[in-house]
């Protein structure tokens, strides 16, 4: 029986950093102030309220730092820098159709502008995993110069359109200009596991975890690298530490519960199936799961239970299972599959 996980237990993905007296001015002096003139002021204060927000930026007053931008874009809607600098804030917030949205607005502007076709690409990517972001890589790449962002988002982007070793090489310049990024190492990581250079890629997640000891992500994809090389233990260790960040991360739970049936921890394995179902009790593969676990245990009552309340969620591939292999020995239960 114990074969039948390869086919249901799925490694699920989951997967967020960043006076008023100049604004009172054009309100007081524009009024009847002929066109011309009323341009060169708007000019000379959009830049300000810029100056001013990057100086917010650099305190670390991220919504200040965004109000400042917002005048600055509000005196001259053709400002790019202002849209430019709002749009890497939204990104490091993760308010990523926001940063989309300013971004287009930058490359209307300015449509050689390297950095935004690089951020465009990411926050696309952040949204949606499946978009298409090939072409603006491809402009990015043509047109982007050195600094650590953009080698970082080169390097991205790169290994989005599968040059993993063309990555490789951006992240490490841009690891020669900040050696203390995390952020780096992690996708170093990542492209080393696309090329299957396991131990490196483990070396790199290492790297990322001792620099930001707090990033859930580069625990949840080290747990999956030692899923992939067969060391479980280690796996349960670094899905347990995404849990004490987020208790809630149904994907840490499945995957625990995965090492832990490959470990003949079944009773472990149910429990973690069980808090991932408390969280998402209408998961059929999270059924499925629980009752491959609990027939290991001889509650074969409890896996029809767990498979019957799967089938009934409609899942296709679940379904076809039970058609053709899996509901045999729960005749007694009278589950007719065909029919669910």
């Amino acid at each position: 029986m114990a074969n039948k996980s390869n086919v249901f237990h799925k490694l699920i993905v989951n997967i967020r950093d960043f006076a008023q007296v100049g604004a009172l001015l054009p309100i007081i002096f524009l009024a009847g102030i002929p066109n011309s003139y009323g341009e060169g002021v708007e000019n000379m204060f959009a830049p300000m309220h810029y100056k001013k927000g990057l100086r917010k930026l650099d305190s670390g007053e991220t919504q200040q730092a965004i109000e400042e931008f917002n005048r600055a874009i509000d005196y001259d809607q053709e400002y790019m820098p202002a849209y430019l600098q709002r749009a890497s804030i939204y990104e490091q917030l993760g308010n990523y159709r926001e940063a989309i949205r300013d971004l287009d607005r930058v490359l209307k502007i300015d449509k050689f502008n390297a950095k935004a076709y690089y951020l465009r690409a990411y926050s696309k990517n952040q949204l949606d995993p499946q978009s298409d972001i090939k072409n603006d890589c491809m402009k990015g790449l043509v047109l982007g110069k050195s600094n650590t962002k953009l080698y970082l988002y080169n390097g991205l982007c790169k290994s989005k359109i599968g040059d993993n070793e063309g990555a490789l090489i951006a992240y490490q310049k841009a690891i020669e200009i900040n050696p203390n990024n995390s952020f780096i190492y992690y996708h170093q990581a990542n492209s080393l596991v696309e090329m299957s250079n396991y131990n490196q890629a483990k070396l790199k997640y290492n790297k990322a975890i001792e620099i930001n000891p707090s990033m859930e992500i580069a625990y949840f994809k080290r747990g999956m690298l030692n899923d992939k090389i067969g060391n479980f233990q280690n796996s349960i260790i670094d899905y347990n530490m995404v849990l004490l960040f987020n208790p809630k991360d149904i994907s840490s739970y499945n995957n625990s519960g995965l090492a832990r049936y490959n470990i003949s921890d079944y009773r472990g394995a149910l429990y973690d199936y069980e808090n991932a179902l408390n969280i998402d009790p209408k998961n059929p593969f999270l059924l499925v799961n629980l009752g491959l676990a609990k027939e290991q245990i001889d509650d074969r009552d409890g896996a029809c239970e767990a498979y019957k309340k799967a089938a009934r969620l409609g899942e296709e591939s679940i379904l076809n299972w039970f058609n053709e292999d899996g509901s045999y020995w729960c005749d007694k239960m009278e589950v007719k599959w065909k029919e669910i």
